[in-house]
């Protein structure tokens, strides 16, 4: 905590006028892990003035647990017990989906990203004994330091050459990317845990390619800002999309995995194969005003039809069928040992070097 900012996330325990208990968060400065927190105070209870050290309006009013500004409806606190309340503070990827602002109106598109620092004060969920105080090491408080241990997985890529041809009179391609435009990959671990339980998903472009929600039709239709840029920067039937919002987001869970089953232009309407879970959606369709109060949107995976497994000498073995109708359009990720191939060469290999396994971030 830095010295012209003593409070900074300071917790205190306080009564509400209407005598129910809760947490308070200290206006101010404090570094975790070298990434830079700021809590800029409860404007609605003590008035907004500039900090000079802060760059922006700031207040001296500690804010509510039920209130901080990046966390949406917060897990209820315990009742009783003995808990660790903690600081999670981490860097969120800011694009034109999550804040249309960005976008120039002179030019209507937006392209680039930002980082955006993040901040929740959360309560540990298990219960500690009478003996443990702030002043305890952390190597005294079971689970905890398998709870904050950095995600052990590891992620190698790599190229795969191409099968050895049968016809003498035509040269086989050449091993190594063989795709015709330069592409920025990301693979992005969805559902955490070991291999074989871990899932991953997949994007040529960067997971760049995706859309804001407009409305809500129904539980399986979205009507879209926007199907994409062209043919190739946007949405196609049988591609699968991942819908989510700011509540999935700050709750660090993945959005829904859907595949798109119909698409109708002059709407920009797209029909999902299976119906959203309820905590997606509004209470009744159709709705257009729960998109914007969440930043409901949808992004393109490029994850399709048979994965395959390298096998050695440019053979390959199916690894899994994406297209079959029962699947979630997710990759499970392999053993240690095992490659996949992505695209035109691309692969990729999973390792665990501990117990806490692949985490999403």
């Amino acid at each position: 905590v830095g010295a012209n900012t003593p409070d900074a996330f300071r917790i205190s325990l306080t009564t509400t006028s209407s005598g129910a208990r809760e947490l308070a968060i200290g206006p101010g400065r404090l570094y975790t892990d070298g990434l830079l927190a700021e809590n800029h105070g409860r404007r609605d209870v003590a008035p907004a003035v500039f900090d000079a050290l802060l760059g922006e309006p700031t207040s001296s009013g500690f804010v509510p647990y039920d209130a901080q500004p990046w966390l949406p409806n917060p897990p209820p606190l315990p009742s009783a017990a003995r808990h660790l309340v903690y600081l999670d503070v981490w860097n969120r990827e800011v694009t034109h989906l999550e804040e249309p602002a960005l976008v120039e109106s002179a030019v209507g598109v937006e392209t680039t990203s930002r980082v955006q620092t993040v901040w929740q004060v959360k309560v540990w969920e298990p219960e500690l004994g009478n003996d443990v105080s702030c002043a305890s090491p952390d190597a005294d408080l079971t689970r905890w330091t398998d709870f904050i241990a950095p995600s052990s997985g590891r992620l190698t890529t790599g190229t795969y050459e191409s099968a050895a041809g049968t016809d003498p009179c035509e040269l086989p391609p050449s091993g190594g990317y063989r795709g015709l435009e330069n592409q920025l990959y990301r693979v992005e671990i969805h559902d955490a845990g070991q291999p074989g339980a871990a899932t991953f998903k997949w994007s040529r472009e960067n997971a760049s390619v995706g859309s804001r929600v407009a409305s809500f039709v129904s539980n399986t239709r979205l009507s879209l800002d926007s199907l994409g840029r062209d043919a190739v920067l946007g949405f196609k039937l049988e591609d699968w999309v991942e819908v989510l919002d700011d509540h999935r987001e700050f709750a660090q869970r993945p959005g829904e995995m859907r595949r798109i089953v119909h698409i109708d232009p002059a709407s920009r309407e797209i029909t999902l194969h299976a119906p959203l879970p309820a905590d997606l959606l509004p209470p009744s369709f159709p709705d257009s005003v729960l998109p914007g109060e969440r930043n409901s949107r949808v992004r393109l995976w490029n994850q399709r039809g048979k994965v395959l497994a390298t096998a050695g000498n440019g053979a390959t073995t199916e690894y899994q069928d994406l297209g079959d109708i029962t699947h979630n359009g997710l990759i499970k990720v392999p053993p240690a040992g095992t490659t996949l191939l992505l695209e035109n060469g691309v692969t990729v290999a999973f390792a665990t070097a501990g117990t806490p396994g692949l985490r999403p971030r």
